[in-house]
């Protein structure tokens, strides 16, 4: 009986939903001395004016907010020219937080806007940032086909650059549920009748 207990444990278990791991996107494992601009399909997402910049001294050796602004090394992703940049996918996920840093200006004014698969507006947010260190903005937005990005605004405090560039590292996305696939529905049920019917059996035979 302990046998069936188990079998029926199993069965159930195929028919729970499965969250998948968080997925942590720092940027790294690109080769980007002097700039590289994110292909679409990069890490399974589509990238729009994303482009990832090695920030250490033998491949960028300007002072600007790059370099504090890498969370892990050597990479920062950054939102070329300084305009709109968004990442999505056709399945949707949960943005939940990434590290941000303006490359160039203080007050920095960025505008973060998630939307669905059906280009509806899910939520927004908008905050300041600084040249000095990144700061981790969390979202946890959930059901999200595409995030955008907007920059505008600040003061140069004397730097050799300018412009509204916003230097990112270690974005953290995570997959959507996964709902048991029809067929494992139909195993979950037929292992179940199953079992129901040999422990049946086994008590007609015991009476």
């Amino acid at each position: 009986m302990n046998r069936f207990k188990g079998t029926l444990l199993g069965l159930a278990f195929l028919a729970l939903p499965v969250v998948a791991q968080a997925q942590l996107i720092n940027f790294d494992d690109l080769s980007a001395c002097g700039g590289v601009q994110l292909s679409n399909g990069y890490q399974g997402f589509n990238w729009n004016n994303f482009w990832a910049l090695n920030t250490t001294n033998v491949c960028y050796p300007y002072v600007s907010g790059y370099a504090p602004g890498t969370v892990s090394a050597p990479n920062v992703a950054y939102n070329g020219g300084g305009t709109l940049a968004s990442v999505s996918r056709a399945n949707p996920f949960t943005f939940n937080s990434v590290y941000m840093t303006a490359a160039w200006r203080n007050g920095l004014f960025v505008t973060v806007y998630a939307y669905d698969a059906l280009n509806n507006l899910i939520d927004n947010g908008s905050f300041f940032l600084n040249i000095t260190g990144p700061t981790n903005e969390v979202f946890n937005w959930a059901g999200v086909s595409s995030v955008r990005f907007s920059a505008s605004g600040g003061t140069n405090p004397g730097l050799s650059g300018d412009g509204t560039q916003i230097a990112f590292d270690n974005m953290l996305m995570n997959n959507a549920t996964v709902t048991p696939e029809p067929a494992t529905l139909v195993l979950l049920a037929t292992g179940l009748a199953g079992i129901g019917g040999v422990v049946r059996r086994r008590r007609q035979k015991n009476s």
